[in-house]
């Protein structure tokens, strides 16, 4: 389940899950990127069981994928496109 799903607030566009426990302060974090015909949602169960775990877990939907299917612009695969939105959160 997502119960653990905490927002962190600082993603500047809708595709942008996180996974933060709140039993203890994370010791780490990991940056999930789907493949082709996934989503960030695809990540749920393994974030929640990092997030058991201390590790911070995130994960992102590239463009033309999950949130960013309605989003214009943002439509279609643009491989420049998701490694800038790679890159703004790291």
């Amino acid at each position: 389940s997502d119960q653990k799903l905490r927002n962190p607030g600082f993603s500047p566009y809708p595709g942008f899950k996180a996974w933060i426990g709140n039993n203890m302060a994370p010791w780490c974090a990991v940056l999930c990127i789907h493949g082709l015909t996934l989503h960030k949602d695809s990540y749920a169960r393994l974030a929640n069981r990092l997030s058991d775990t201390g590790i911070a877990t995130y994960a992102m939907d590239t463009e033309g994928f999950g949130d960013f299917r309605n989003v214009r612009g943002k439509d279609r695969i643009d491989f420049d496109g998701t490694f800038a939105d790679i890159r703004k959160n790291l």
